[in-house]
């Protein structure tokens, strides 16, 4: 009787994990976007880069990059707020066209050395008219002198 309950359990948990992962699976798709991630990264001077790293499901996209960046910075590492923007409109080098991928740093901001930075990248593609655009967080990392 105890196997036969240990069983069942255990079933229960692995079609509850299944699921969850099909539903993370199913949100992340998208008609444009096959690939995408990003990253800040610490240089001399407190200067923090944001990089960009998107690929598209079609041979040549129309416009692929990011469309908006979102920096926040935190004293602790903890409690961070928005310090600044980045618009592609303002910043045309976050987007590009007729390619199937961009990797490429697309903006940098003046940080303050010690501060904790990351950033909220907007993941962009469009294609014939069709376009997505997901979020990705970058990990934090601390602006050096």
């Amino acid at each position: 009787m105890k196997k036969t309950t240990q069983r069942i359990f255990c079933l229960i948990i692995m079609i509850l994990c299944t699921f969850s992962t099909m539903t993370t699976a199913f949100a992340r798709s998208s008609s444009t976007l096959s690939a995408y991630r990003a990253g800040c990264a610490a240089e001399s001077g407190g200067k923090i880069a944001v990089w960009i790293d998107v690929t598209g499901k079609y041979p040549r996209m129309d416009r692929i990059g990011s469309d908006a960046i979102y920096l926040y910075e935190s004293t602790d590492g903890t409690n961070f707020t928005i310090v600044k923007s980045f618009d592609s409109e303002d910043y045309p080098a976050m987007l590009t066209t007729n390619t199937i991928s961009y990797y490429k740093t697309v903006v940098t901001y003046q940080g303050v050395p010690g501060r904790y930075y990351f950033a909220a990248v907007y993941c962009y593609a469009e294609k014939d008219g069709i376009s997505d655009s997901k979020r990705y967080e970058t990990a934090d990392v601390q602006a050096i002198r």
